[in-house]
């Protein structure tokens, strides 16, 4: 598949542990195109984690940046972009990605293989993430914001990152070979 800039970019929804990094980077290289990770750009742009801006200017001030830095991004371009799994929850942030004319896809991975990924896990790495009970209870108030997505694809959690892009990229074509 050809990407080209006329294209408004792929945009990758999902919850914490879904793969939405991982999966973009190889998604990018194989459409030729950039990624774009919002995270990462915040933190690179404020000289702090993600977790420390969460501390110091809570998740108001966490989601004000998201959404100016989101809609920055996705101005560039085509591009392959991936944020946090609240990043799409935001009315703002869909209304950027449906301006752009872009396509969402949200990478649908069940809760026991989420819950197995997310064991472990540290506040400092996922700020949101209190415990499984708690984590649970925010996955089920946003997966039907999700599955507002253009394209859902379902991945068992068995997939390597490789398999995982291929299952987007089967799903793209798909899309792009019916309009």
């Amino acid at each position: 598949m050809v990407y080209n800039s006329q294209m408004g970019g792929v945009f990758l929804i999902g919850f914490m542990g879904c793969g939405k990094s991982a999966v973009g980077v190889g998604l990018a290289e194989r459409l030729n195109t950039y990624f774009y990770d919002v995270d990462l750009t915040i933190e690179s742009r404020e000289g702090m984690s993600i977790h420390k801006i969460f501390l110091t200017r809570g998740e108001k001030g966490f989601r004000e940046l998201e959404r100016e830095t989101f809609s920055e991004l996705a101005g560039r371009g085509a591009g392959v972009f991936a944020g946090g799994g609240g990043l799409f929850m935001d009315a703002t942030n869909r209304k950027v990605i449906e301006g752009r004319g872009g396509l969402t896809v949200f990478l649908d991975v069940a809760w026991d293989v989420l819950a197995r990924r997310l064991q472990g896990t540290k506040t400092r790495q996922r700020p949101l993430f209190r415990d499984l009970p708690q984590a649970r209870t925010l996955y089920e108030t946003r997966v039907g914001t999700y599955r507002q997505a253009d394209i859902t694809v379902f991945l068992s959690g068995q997939e390597s990152v490789e398999e995982a892009t291929d299952r987007v990229m089967d799903q793209i074509r798909e899309v792009a070979c019916a309009t």
